[in-house]
């Protein structure tokens, strides 16, 4: 259940583009060292990619004058809730569309994207050109780790980085991370589903999608990964590009993969050490809520008779959080989804060895993979809806519609100005 908002009006977006079933255009480049904040070779955004607070980053879509929508918004907001005292300041994110999850599923899933793959370059392609529909300012970053492609060539992997500037009225330095990989093994073994797992990649682009609607007091960066299958090269990669200045402005990392397989299969919090961490919370939180549909209390979410709540987030506080009331309720529910556990398999780590707080947010599918054929998409396979075979796992549309929400939500929350920063 979504909480009230006063904040509703939303701008229709247009479809993604198709994947490019063959590579045109210049040849993607390599790395020739860093530069400004994350990118190493920028697209159609000049040479300097530095995140500012100015948000002039920010796109306008469709040529729609900013001002003008906000007062369209404003006036909206104003005609529904006339006399209507809302529960909750917050704003009511857009929810995850089925349609644009199978959409981007359907693209992504066309093809392996071993690292420096042509179909690597392929789906890279096209999560640069949903991307930079979207609004957001797209780069590269190239890096060599050996591995030849079909042709027998060296060739790059590539990270691919999307960012936002914040464009709020009030605007923090902080910058916030979410990623995911959309690489898949060179060598697949019979059985290995991380073979091709792209519902993470759906997942952000879906994200990015719904973010894109609203302000935001945080510098935003979506990261695609490339070579996280073969030894967390994309991400390895990535760390090292930062310098200090950047580092100590990252509020948070955001990990996401292996996800929507279904309510049978636990989401986990995967951290390097098992505990749990800020961003962490704050994800559980939000998924506590979609499963208890917990009805904010009076006052306002996150209020005890309308003061603050243990663990609520408070100016300064950097902190968001359910009452300890709602969070009981969720318990008491008997849920099992997440926990924290020790992780050193999953991009996180290096992140989190960097210095940085870090989480990554999956299902416990091993079981169900172990020596089952990859199965991806119930929709393409010969089984019935209902009728997967013992031992498989298959992305589950409705669940993840759910996770795009809550991780949506989680986001949109640091990304609004009406809560603190979430650096410490």
């Amino acid at each position: 259940m979504k909480r009230k908002s006063g904040r509703n009006a939303r701008k229709g977006m247009a479809a993604a583009l198709a994947v490019t079933l063959a590579i045109g255009g210049q040849p993607l480049s390599r790395m020739t060292g860093a530069v400004p904040v994350f990118a190493t070779e920028a697209e159609d955004a000049g040479d300097d990619l530095l995140i500012e607070d100015t948000g002039e980053e920010v796109a306008v879509h469709e040529g729609a004058d900013l001002e003008a929508l906000r007062a369209a918004q404003e006036q909206e907001t104003e005609a529904q809730t006339d006399g209507i005292e809302l529960e909750d300041p917050q704003l009511q994110l857009e929810p995850a569309s089925a349609e644009k999850l199978q959409e981007y599923l359907d693209n992504l899933n066309q093809m392996e994207s071993p690292i420096g793959s042509d179909g690597e370059l392929i789906i890279g392609r096209y999560i640069k050109n949903v991307m930079k529909e979207l609004g957001y300012t797209v780069s590269e970053q190239s890096f060599h780790e050996g591995f030849l492609n079909e042709a027998g060539v060296d060739a790059p992997g590539v990270n691919i980085i999307a960012e936002r500037g914040a464009d709020a009225e009030e605007r923090h330095r902080d910058i916030l991370i979410i990623c995911t990989h959309y690489d898949s093994r060179t060598s697949p073994e019979e059985g290995d589903p991380l073979s091709n797992d792209k519902s993470g990649a759906a997942v952000l682009l879906e994200m990015a999608r719904i973010l894109s609607y609203e302000e935001t007091d945080t510098d935003i960066c979506f990261l695609f990964l490339s070579g996280e299958e073969d030894g967390l090269y994309g991400s390895a990669n990535f760390v090292k590009s930062l310098d200090e200045e950047h580092k100590n402005r990252v509020a948070g990392v955001l990990y996401a993969e292996a996800v929507g397989y279904g309510p049978e299969y636990v989401y986990q919090l995967k951290t390097l050490d098992g505990q749990e961490n800020d961003l962490g919370n704050l994800v559980r939180e939000e998924g506590l809520f979609s499963e208890t549909m917990i009805l904010p209390m009076p006052g306002g979410a996150g209020t005890q008779d309308g003061q603050p709540a243990s663990g609520s987030r408070e100016e300064g506080s950097g902190q968001t959080g359910k009452t300890d009331e709602e969070s009981e309720n969720a318990a008491a529910q008997g849920r099992q989804d997440w926990n924290y556990t020790p992780d050193s398999q999953t991009g996180q780590k290096l992140f989190a060895e960097a210095g940085l707080t870090a989480v990554t947010v999956c299902q416990n599918v091993e079981e169900a993979w172990a020596g089952t054929a990859d199965s991806l998409i119930s929709e393409t396979d010969e089984t019935e809806p209902g009728e997967q075979e013992a031992g498989t796992a298959e992305i589950d549309m409705e669940d993840l519609q759910k996770i795009t929400d809550i991780l949506a939500s989680a986001v949109g929350q640091i990304m609004s100005e009406t809560t603190a920063s979430f650096l410490h």
